[in-house]
């Protein structure tokens, strides 16, 4: 029996990439859009890793996910390498931020939907777009804290688990300006 959510065969991955895009780009709506809230591999994602490799990676994101719903910081933190660097942010100065983020809102949902992985010696990289929603305590209005799309996770096997070492934005040509791309430190 075919789905109704099922395009020309495909899973629901198929549909969701296709509804992701449009929140990537209805993001700036102040009204509620909703979350797909996990962590998926693309239907035509380009995986260059083995499966034991990939669900590593992947339950990576799925505890820093469950983290992220239980308001743990600690667990959040546990994604990070202890080498993490993006821009100025290095762990200690991200953990700030993250702490800031669950003072000032509730009921955060994350999406990543992982369309190309490469894994090379020690060191993986994931091509991932997707987004962080949350409710602020404000304005009790559903906002979007992060969004990104394309971008280049590098992540390093540390202590057993694969942790974010930090983001492609960091290596951009001498041609793309800085207001090209916006910073991305979370996931």
């Amino acid at each position: 029996m075919q789905r109704p959510w099922n395009m020309r065969g495909n899973n629901c991955l198929g549909a969701m990439g296709l509804c992701l895009g449009v929140l990537i780009n209805l993001h700036a709506c102040r009204q509620y859009i909703p979350d797909y809230d996990g962590t998926y591999v693309a239907n035509s994602a380009d995986v260059q890793a083995d499966r034991t490799t990939m669900n590593d990676i992947l339950s990576s994101f799925k505890q820093a996910e469950a983290a992220l719903k239980r308001r743990d910081i600690d667990g959040i933190m546990k994604l990070y390498s202890d080498s993490y660097k993006h821009q100025s942010f290095d762990k200690v100065a991200l953990r700030a931020v993250w702490v800031k983020l669950f003072e000032e809102h509730h009921d955060f949902s994350t999406t990543h939907v992982f369309t190309q992985v490469r894994v090379e010696a020690q060191t993986a990289q994931i091509r991932c777009t997707g987004s962080l929603w949350a409710v602020s305590n404000a304005t009790n209005e559903r906002v979007n804290l992060d969004s990104w799309f394309g971008e280049v996770h590098y992540m390093v096997p540390e202590n057993g688990a694969w942790h974010i070492r930090g983001n492609a934005w960091e290596v951009r040509s001498e041609k793309q300006p800085q207001f090209a791309r916006p910073p991305h430190p979370f996931f």
